[in-house]
């Protein structure tokens, strides 16, 4: 049986809330923070730009390239945007059967808290190495960007994964 996995990864930027919205929205920036482990390739910057603004929903196409493996088909389904406050983005492709993304941004004191909040299943059989391996993919795109805008350390790519137990499974 498949196994829902949350993950949710947060940095505390020592940055203004626009500032770090425009590095965690622009599609340059995206795909750097993958590599050098994976390539993300999204094809038309210019529509995630546009849904970013508001035009949403919005089905984007990209693909993700792990290592030396064959790219994956990433259809992309912007869901919803709150301008400066999150966006979610939603996929189904071969690696994942569930993949729901909010990107969260919080005003503090000192900066910007950036939440990613990742809800998946995949398809893979080792499903709990797999998601160990999700949560360091987000971790790694974390530390780039603290390479960006400046950080806290003791707060840059913070983790929690945990299994999902959903109502009905109760």
């Amino acid at each position: 049986m498949a196994t829902t996995f949350h993950l949710r990864v947060w940095t505390r930027f020592f940055a203004p809330l626009e500032d770090v919205w425009a590095l965690k929205t622009d599609p340059a920036a995206i795909q750097a923070e993958l590599q050098p482990w994976s390539a993300f390739s999204i094809k038309d910057g210019d529509a995630l730009r546009r849904a970013l603004g508001g035009d949403v929903p919005a089905d984007l196409s990209a693909s993700l390239r792990l290592g030396q493996i064959l790219p994956v088909a990433w259809p992309i389904h912007l869901a919803s945007v709150v301008k400066h406050a999150s966006f979610r983005d939603t996929s189904t492709n071969a690696l994942f059967t569930r993949f729901e993304h909010d990107h969260l941004f919080e005003v503090t004191p000192d900066g910007c808290r950036y939440v990613d909040a990742v809800t998946f299943t995949s398809k893979a059989p080792a499903q709990k190495l797999f998601a160990i391996g999700l949560q360091r993919h987000f971790q790694h795109r974390h530390a780039v960007a603290a390479k960006r805008l400046k950080t806290d350390p003791q707060a840059t790519g913070v983790a929690v994964l945990r299994v999902l137990v959903e109502a009905k499974d109760v």
